[in-house]
């Protein structure tokens, strides 16, 4: 009996992709070899490749429009047909069709240029409700490589395709708002994944603490969390979806307990805590669908705790609270 898209999302731990379908990265996270690469991001250094299965299914079948820096090999593995509409530097369009009927002209691999715009969708060719590849994408992805496309973008650039294919209205992802969120490792490495996410706090808060933009997640968390023992250890950032989020608030900061509350608060934080009484912050009076969570990134910390400058690209709308 053929295997259904469900059991392979169990069978291979296939989290919701940001552009479409689900995903899981293969290889491991932690950095083995890197090269420079003079591009924005990360010191410029990217991993030398990275691998991922991807799955498109009958419920969520496309992938929307976008644009990598970097090679993408895909793999054909199991299930009906992928669809690839890519459009390169020329703004040419081109369509290849990955999957197993070699009569048909299908392709079991192929491989995507630097720059070239990405689309993809499945296509039912049997019985089967998904379609699963693997890409390998040389050097290895990062957040700050790929871009979105805006209906706007897309018509002034491909005005010609966009009126042959009014169908890819579909596949653009348009602007939206993200909200960001941070927990220790060890605390979301422990969560069910398959239940909604709740903080360590949520009983006592009632709600989940946000922020709307990373450099007000950076300065929140250098001010409440810098103290979490150990030092060491390393804490998630999640970027939600806020249009997946049920009782999503803005309001005046209702202050996270620090981890070291009998510690006083010195004049410098006393001010910094003062300032941000001012500002409206996002609060999530619901446990958060793992649905909303569209990314997940590791943030290290220096030796005395502090975090660094959060070097993950905004992904698109995000919100200033002043």
């Amino acid at each position: 009996m053929a295997a259904t898209a469900a059991q392979v999302i169990a069978s291979y731990n296939l989290q919701p992709h940001t552009e479409g379908g689900f995903l899981a990265l293969v290889n491991p996270v932690v950095p083995t070899e890197t090269v420079e690469t003079g591009r924005a991001g990360k010191g410029g250094k990217r991993l030398l490749h990275t691998i991922i299965h991807f799955m498109l299914s009958k419920d969520d079948p496309r992938l929307v429009w976008h644009v990598n820096l970097s090679d993408i090999a895909t793999f054909w593995h199991a299930g009906g047909t992928l669809r690839l509409y890519l459009i390169d530097t020329d703004h040419v369009f081109h369509q290849v069709d990955l999957g197993k009927d070699a009569a048909k002209g299908e392709k079991l691999t192929f491989t995507i240029p630097s720059g070239w715009w990405k689309a993809a969708e499945f296509v039912a060719t049997d019985a089967s409700d998904f379609v699963l590849v693997s890409e390998s994408v040389v050097p290895g992805f990062s957040f700050h490589d790929r871009s979105f496309i805006s209906t706007g973008q897309f018509v002034k650039e491909n005005a010609a395709l966009w009126n042959q294919h009014p169908e890819w209205a579909n596949f653009i992802r348009e602007p939206t708002l993200f909200v960001y969120h941070m927990c220790p490792k060890s605390y979301f490495d422990a969560q069910d994944a398959s239940k909604p996410y709740v903080p360590r706090d949520y009983d006592a808060d009632g709600f989940i603490h946000c922020c709307g933009s990373l450099e007000e997640m950076h300065h929140i968390s250098n001010l409440f969390l810098k103290q979490h023992q150990p030092l060491s250890e390393p804490f998630v950032l999640l970027v939600l979806e806020a249009s997946k989020l049920e009782k999503l608030v803005f309001e005046g900061p209702m202050h996270p307990k620090t981890d070291s509350p009998a510690e006083p608060a010195g004049p410098a934080q006393a001010a910094n805590i003062a300032a941000l009484n001012t500002k409206l912050f996002p609060h999530i009076y619901s446990p958060c669908p793992r649905s909303a969570i569209v990314e997940t990134h590791l943030l290290d910390r220096a030796s005395d705790g502090t975090f660094p400058p959060i070097d993950v690209p905004e992904l698109s709308v995000v919100l200033t609270s002043t």
